[in-house]
């Protein structure tokens, strides 16, 4: 059995991003102040099987999903996950301002998103810098992102929002295409993509294009797609038509 450790970000689950080297005990993320026991491990999916979850809090550890005013939020309301205990640096060494930011009534802010279910896992759904606000509503790519991973003519995504005269932000959605896959238009993809996601979730527009830009560790970070946007003059989206 091969043990594969992945971090930096969510992972997008094997039914959408296929391990084709090993076999899959049970997908799951992990950060350090959450745990998922092996018994809680499952060969397949199930009614039982918490895809996605990083588990619940360690021993020690106070994990509480919270809002942007602070207060904690009910079971599977989406906000940012905030933690307290041993495991929590005790804050930057002479930087108040960050100090600030980082904590909030002694809690430490992730800047990650997420939900937990009534039983306590866990969930990470994306980053906080990720989100965008589209005509007061908040969108979170990640879910978008995985409708459109399930194309079988998609093999990357990045979606993100860019600013819009009317809804203050849109999402845009750069695909790069699945290799030996079947060929997609702009067209085709937010047909594919509409009735698995509400309207005002839908990206304005579809890119099309040979890769994405990637970090030294391989990810994908959005200030590269929006740099690569501009560059290429597809910001203003009220003018142009094509991608």
């Amino acid at each position: 059995m091969i043990t594969t450790l992945v971090g930096g970000t969510p992972v997008m689950p094997p039914r959408i991003i296929p391990f084709p080297f090993f076999d899959v005990l049970r997908y799951s993320d992990a950060i350090n102040i959450t745990v998922l026991p092996a018994a809680l491990h499952e060969e397949e999916d199930g009614p039982t099987a918490r895809i996605g979850s990083c588990g619940f809090e360690r021993t020690g550890m106070q994990v509480q999903i919270q809002g942007d005013d602070g207060r904690e939020l009910k079971p599977f309301e989406t906000g940012e996950i905030c933690v307290i205990g041993p495991a929590v640096f005790a804050g930057y060494y002479d930087n108040p301002e960050a100090n600030a930011k980082a904590f909030r009534d002694g809690w430490f802010r992730t800047g990650d998103l997420g939900h937990m279910d009534e039983e306590g896992f866990v969930y990470i759904t994306g980053r906080a810098s990720d989100m965008y606000i589209s005509g007061g509503s908040n969108i979170y790519p990640r879910e978008v992102e995985e409708k459109i991973l399930t194309h079988p003519g998609i093999g990357e995504v990045a979606v993100l929002g860019v600013p819009d005269p009317v809804w203050g932000e849109v999402g845009v959605a750069v695909c790069v295409p699945r290799e030996g896959g079947p060929a997609v238009t702009e067209a085709e993809m937010a047909a594919f993509l509409s009735p698995k996601v509400p309207r005002y979730k839908m990206p304005k527009r579809f890119f099309f294009w040979e890769a994405l830009p990637k970090s030294g560790y391989g990810k994908i970070p959005k200030r590269l797609v929006r740099d690569e946007l501009q560059a290429r003059g597809l910001l203003d989206l009220t003018t142009k038509q094509t991608g």
